[in-house]
């Protein structure tokens, strides 16, 4: 068991908050690995009890425990067996105090709501009859995020539009309403500030088609492009988050020509090689443009954009997870 998943067992408990409140003062910046030690210790006689006592009616784990190797824990609400994306899988969805936490009894990702950046709710995905709504979770780039060995640079959970739930919350009123509305309201509950939810906007972008993303290709893989208020995000594969911030200008290949499509170059401060979105329809051109120009994303003559690619960097992958959001973080 991680330090961090024993931390969040063990302080679960009044005392056992005290006891780590002890071992942070007295050893951790003396002897940090005693401390490591007496941390997976308290965690593991925090289990060995709780498998004693589990027969016992009036000693079982509280309404809301996470299922898994932290089912002692107490949890604000648990949610189980939501779909995501990315990790991919069924996962229960728990908060707790100070983390949001996925587990599926293989695997387990510990999530501190200070390492969430931004909160990207996508609906109306065009020609997706499912009608899935996506909540796109980006991480800030310096979170040491893992499922297990991988580190993990966002998190995307699906469900649909017509999916509902209902969250009883200790020590709150229950919420209940459409899915998405009431995932993003625990994680406001939670502190993720409004500011950090973002999502389409008609005003700042509609396609040539009316719909909130236009299709387009990253390599081999075709998706749909997001053109949000701040910033831009491709899905499913890969999955990109880029914040304005991130983009140093765009170009445009096949622009001019007789072709039925054109391809979107996007230059990040980062250097490297640009992260090209091919095969757009022509038709998106003008309106694309335009949300650009709107965005205050320069265009990039033929010499600028070389020069850029030159300078080196780590390219297009730093823009998976682009930390700082549509306004920074």
């Amino acid at each position: 068991m991680a330090d961090a998943q024993a931390r969040t067992l063990v302080s679960s408990y009044r005392s056992g908050q005290q006891l780590v409140n002890i071992l942070d003062k007295q050893i951790l910046s003396s002897q940090p690995e005693l401390h490591s030690e007496l941390l997976q210790a308290a965690a593991q006689l925090v289990q060995e009890i709780a498998e004693t006592t589990s027969g016992k009616e009036n000693l079982k784990p509280a309404a809301g425990a996470i299922a898994g190797p932290m089912e002692s824990s107490r949890a604000r609400a648990s949610i189980p067996d939501l779909t995501f994306i990315a990790p991919r899988g069924k996962f229960s969805l728990s908060l707790l105090s100070s983390e949001v936490v996925l587990g599926n009894g293989k695997s387990e990702v510990v999530v501190p709501f200070t390492a969430i950046s931004k909160v990207v709710v996508l609906d109306n995905i065009p020609k997706d009859t499912k009608k899935r709504v996506l909540l796109f979770i980006v991480l800030n780039k310096d979170a040491n995020i893992k499922n297990g060995n991988s580190k993990v640079e966002h998190i995307i959970l699906q469900t649909t539009a017509d999916a509902t739930l209902h969250v009883e919350l200790e020590g709150g009123e229950p919420l209940d309403g459409m899915a998405a509305v009431v995932l993003c309201g625990l994680l406001g509950q939670a502190g993720v500030t409004p500011d950090a939810f973002l999502s389409p906007d008609a005003d700042v972008y509609s396609s040539a088609k009316g719909d909130a993303a236009l299709a387009a290709t990253v390599k081999v893989s075709g998706g749909y492009l997001y053109p949000l208020p701040g910033a831009l995000c491709f899905i499913e594969r890969p999955q990109l988050f880029i914040p304005h911030l991130d983009i140093r200008g765009y170009g445009l290949a096949r622009a001019g020509g007789a072709s039925s499509t054109f391809d979107l170059q996007l230059h990040l401060t980062s250097g490297g090689s640009p992260l090209e979105f091919s095969q757009v329809d022509r038709q998106e051109l003008g309106k694309l443009q335009s949300y650009l120009d709107r965005s205050r994303i320069r265009a990039l003559g033929a010499d600028e954009g070389a020069s850029g690619s030159r300078a080196g960097g780590s390219g297009a992958g730093g823009s998976k997870a682009g930390g700082r959001g549509a306004g920074g973080s």
